[in-house]
């Protein structure tokens, strides 16, 4: 009869490598670019302890399904129980109303295990940045629990044939790899966050612990010290997962092929066994093995701590702040282990243990369920604050009076006047912000205006130049359609092209042939980008169309509700209000040189320029507030559609007949 898989200290320090890379990643990530592949260190472990538990205890005619869930019930939740308490009541003093009502989601969907498909159908141009959710990690744990709910009772079955069961995890790990890759290339978002696109990595450690337990005459002599396979395996593995963590970047396509790199890196240190010097000297550390005992818990801790800082501070915190939360963490972890995971898991009355647990769960998943169904309590927070608050998140696009309109493949939305005159508005959403007054305008009085028409998506209106979004050829199909159109005798461009030709995140390319010229200052892809717009404004003018560019308008943080209103730190609970705008040179010195650019290509094509600023902002200041005290913007970087349809003047000339 075999014993369960033995101990080995080099996995916890493994253990330590993965939480490191993802503390990393998270705290620093312009040091640690892809950190994020720690996670999936963590998923290659947990399939080999957890299947090789299940394979030696089926072999040894004593698994119980009750025993199994009951250990998994023992092992996650009590460490998971007062991150998910403290977090509620840190949110309490410290999140406004519409965080806290997503917070309460996700503690509810923490506690059921299902955050990565919450986060899945959250993902948009609007959602919260990944920052400011101070549960986001909880997707890891989901997703690995998601897998042992049914793979236990998979192993059982095909336990009867078990000369088939590696073939089986093999095949099904080729699928999940299959359907990775390919998802990966089409949708990032539902692949990062997909339990198929991510159970080949628990996979691969099942696999690694069944040919460990019906083939261990080959792994056998890895065993031994100076084994020279053992070693060899044990440092590309190594090696595979440090490339992993220093190459990949938050832009890089994960996980699909790049996940093998972190994947087989671990499934290669793990096979070379306790005895290569990589998994002896270095892994088994004892401070490796020490902070490897605790990664569970420091993973649970260290990022709600740094998302609590980031809200607060409303941008990414100090170093020094940052460090803190790590040390902060690392105590809260230690504790967590010690005084709640520790004694849990050994203690007496293990199964009465287990039913408590999970009846506390279902309790702090209700009161996360209840905090959203309230709104996240709006309440406790102080009448102006709330006021200026609600202003957040409103969206005027597309409106009740606009009908889709398919054209040459494109869909466009259409509002008809009394003439069959029409205007195309095209651009992304600093675009369709400007929605509502059109809308305004048009219903008040459509005889004295064109219809509009509008082509506003994420895609630049600049032909040849794609962002994040797959765009294809559709600024040169609008372009052309626009060109060709006897209805359409005025085209109106409105885009974040501060952004687009700036593009610090080089998130814009220009496609030369088959190559992506990043855009940014002073980059050829600019300049390649600036060429085309120039072109694209001639065309529209010889084809006899009126055109006009609207600058972007001032964006920042002092604009934002959010940042109007400042969290106090120095009293729970309470707020203050900053309406001081930004000031109309600090918003203006950045994007001068590409202002001044555009100014000039439009002028040499003939093309009228509306600038915002000038009625946006007196001299001096860009204010975040009406006379009033009415908020002019929905969030850093879009106007309020309240207050666009009552007050954007300067689009009603592109209108008129």
């Amino acid at each position: 009869m075999r014993s369960d898989i033995a101990y080995r200290p080099d996995i916890d320090g493994l253990r330590a490598l993965a939480v490191i890379a993802v503390i990393g990643f998270h705290a620093f990530p312009e040091l640690v670019h892809g950190g994020f592949t720690g996670v999936d260190v963590f998923f290659v472990i947990s399939g080999f302890l957890i299947s090789g538990i299940i394979l030696v205890r089926l072999e040894n005619d004593n698994f119980s399904f009750i025993d199994f869930y009951a250990r998994r019930v023992r092992r996650i939740l009590p460490a998971l129980l007062p991150i998910l308490i403290a977090s509620l009541l840190v949110g309490w003093f410290a999140l406004f109303a519409d965080e806290y009502r997503q917070l309460g989601r996700h503690v509810a969907a923490g506690a059921g295990f299902v955050s990565n498909f919450i986060l899945m159908q959250e993902s948009g141009y609007f959602d919260n940045a990944a920052e400011t959710k101070p549960l986001l990690h909880l997707w890891s744990l989901s997703i690995e629990e998601q897998f042992y709910v049914a793979w236990p009772l998979l192993i059982a079955l095909l336990w009867l044939r078990r000369s088939l069961l590696p073939a089986f995890i093999l095949l099904t790990l080729l699928f999940s790899l299959a359907v990775s890759i390919a998802i990966t290339a089409i949708d990032e978002v539902e692949a990062y966050y997909s339990p198929l696109t991510r159970y080949w990595e628990l996979m691969a450690g099942s696999l690694l612990a069944c040919l460990l337990l019906f083939a261990p005459r080959h792994f056998k002599h890895m065993d031994q010290a100076g084994s020279r396979l053992g070693n060899a395996l044990s440092l590309i593995g190594m090696v595979l997962i440090v490339v992993a963590t220093f190459s990949f970047t938050k832009q890089s396509p994960f996980p699909g092929w790049r996940a093998l790199l972190p994947v087989v890196g671990t499934a290669m240190l793990i096979a070379a066994g306790p005895g290569a010097w990589m998994n002896s000297v270095v892994l088994s550390h004892r401070s490796l093995v020490w902070l490897g005992l605790i990664s569970y818990p420091l993973y649970l801790w260290h990022w709600p701590l740094l998302s609590f800082l980031r809200i607060i501070e409303g941008q990414a915190p100090a170093i020094g702040l940052r460090l803190a939360a790590i040390v902060i963490s690392l105590v809260l972890a230690w504790l967590t282990y010690m005084f709640i995971e520790s004694p849990i898991r050994s203690g007496r009355r293990r199964g009465l243990t287990a039913a408590f647990v999970v009846l506390m769960m279902i309790g702090v998943g209700y009161a996360g369920y209840h905090i959203q169904q309230q709104g996240g309590f709006p309440a406790r927070i102080a009448a102006q604050a709330r006021h200026i608050l609600a202003a957040s998140g409103e969206w005027g696009w597309p409106g009740k009076s606009l009908q889709p309109l398919k054209l040459n493949g494109e869909t466009y939305q259409f509002q008809p006047s009394s003439t069959p005159k029409t205007v195309l508005y095209w651009g992304d959403s600093y675009m369709q912000h400007y929605y509502p007054r059109i809308d305004a305008l048009l219903s008040r009085n459509p005889d004295n205006y064109k219809s509009a028409l509008f082509m506003a998506s994420s895609c630049p209106p600049i032909p040849g130049v794609s962002g994040a979004a797959p765009c294809r050829d559709q600024a040169n199909n609008v372009l052309e359609h626009a060109r060709a159109s006897s209805e359409i005798d005025t085209v109106v461009i409105s885009a974040s092209l501060y952004k687009i030709f700036l593009n610090d995140a080089s998130l814009y390319a220009f496609k030369q042939g088959s190559v992506d010229e990043p855009l940014g200052l002073g980059r050829d892809g600019s300049e390649h980008a600036y060429r085309s717009l120039q072109d694209m404004f001639l065309a529209l003018r010889k084809s006899g169309k009126k055109v006009f560019l609207v600058l972007p308008h001032p964006n920042g943080t002092r604009l934002d509700p959010k940042g109007i209103v400042r969290r106090d730190l120095t009293k729970l609970g309470a707020y203050t209000i900053d309406d001081s705008g930004v000031t109309r040179e600090s918003f203006g010195a950045r994007t001068r040189p590409i202002r001044e650019r555009l100014v000039s290509i439009a002028g040499a094509a003939e093309v009228t320029v509306i600038d915002p600023v000038a009625f946006l902002c007196d001299a001096i200041v860009c204010p975040s507030l009406t006379e009033d005290g009415e908020p002019m913007y929905m969030d850093a970087y879009h106007l309020r559609p309240g207050y666009v349809r009552g007050n954007a003047v300067f689009l009603d000339v592109t209108l008129e007949r």
